[in-house]
């Protein structure tokens, strides 16, 4: 399963920053989604890396972060 996880920071230089460390843990570019002008950093994350996942992108002293699984519907 994956979680998409969501981060807004204080500056462009951390959302970069956030990035780069994410890919340098082996995560795709194609999973991650930035907007500088919103300052977020948005990625889907294995469930099994999430812990690190987290704790990276906590290096950078997000504003807010938050985690949603994917939608499982019921039935």
């Amino acid at each position: 399963m994956t979680t998409t996880v969501t981060a807004t920071f204080d500056s462009r230089e951390a959302v970069h920053n956030t990035l780069d460390d994410l890919v340098d843990i082996g995560l795709s570019r194609e999973t991650i989604y930035t907007n500088d002008q919103a300052q977020l950093v948005k990625v889907v994350v294995p469930d099994d890396i999430m812990p690190e996942v987290s704790e990276i992108i906590g290096r950078h002293h997000p504003l807010d972060m938050n985690s949603v699984p994917p939608y499982s519907p019921t039935h």
